[in-house]
């Protein structure tokens, strides 16, 4: 029988797989990298996207900020109004009240009662007077 010698063969086939499997082992990383690299021009661009979102938002916060501090000082203002207004309004009512005062006394002390001190302490009216008889007057 004849002697054949598959060496060379074999070491043929066995190149040729080494190539194959290289040239896999290439397109693989070679894909692989250009999957990373898309998938990381992608996430940058959604991170950019936000990043103008976020910037944006900040804009309208500190507009709304001044907003807020402008109102907390119309709130002020308002309170200082209203507590003026209050105050007028209470020297308003009490404008004539001394006037009132006499005038009702007036009509309450009977003829022949002098009066000699009127004192308003608070809500309270303290009178001092003499009478022309001994016959003591009540309060009325």
């Amino acid at each position: 029988m004849p002697h054949i010698n598959l060496l060379p063969w074999r070491e043929q086939q066995r190149q040729a797989s080494q190539q194959k499997f290289l040239t896999i082992l290439a397109v693989i990383v070679a894909s692989s990298l250009a999957l990373m690299y898309l998938m990381g021009t992608f996430y940058d661009g959604l991170r950019q996207g936000q990043e103008i979102k976020n910037r944006y938002l900040q804009g309208e916060i500190v507009k709304l900020d001044k907003r807020i501090g402008e109102i907390e000082g119309l709130n002020k203002q308002k309170e200082n109004l209203q507590r003026r207004i209050r105050l007028i309004e209470v020297l308003q009512s009490n404008r004539n009240l001394g006037t009132q005062i006499i005038d009702e006394v007036a009509r309450v002390v009977p003829a022949g009662v002098y009066l000699t001190s009127l004192e308003r302490t608070g809500d309270m009216i303290k009178v001092i007077g003499r009478s022309e008889s001994t016959i003591a007057y009540r309060k009325c």
